[in-house]
């Protein structure tokens, strides 16, 4: 699997992603309302994340992402970027939790 979406998920489940080594690109759908702990950990090729809809996402760790080109730690030469609506960036970068990625976030 090199790209997912999944419409009609509440709910990122802890460790749900994890160690997808050729995940390389995510869609998080409007209908997600919470990202749980590692949920793509270690997915070391996931270089693009997409943030649909007109609410904040409740990242309930920072390590959702730890392992990918997202993390800022990770220093692969390979840098991600985490996709979030205009209308929300502002909020992003500042949340608990999503600040951690922040030097990743581009508005659309």
């Amino acid at each position: 699997m090199t790209t997912a979406s999944m419409p009609k998920l509440t709910t990122l489940a802890t460790s749900a992603f994890a160690a997808c080594y050729k995940l390389s690109q995510f869609t998080i759908p409007a209908t997600v309302s919470i990202i749980q702990p590692s949920t793509f950990l270690n997915c070391s090729a996931l270089i693009s994340l997409r943030i649909e809809g007109s609410t904040l996402k409740t990242l309930s760790a920072a390590n959702a992402f730890a392992g990918t080109p997202l993390s800022v730690s990770t220093l692969t030469g390979n840098f991600g970027s985490i996709y979030v609506p205009a209308s929300l960036y502002a909020s992003y970068v500042a949340a608990t939790n999503w600040k951690t990625y922040s030097a990743r976030m581009v508005s659309y």
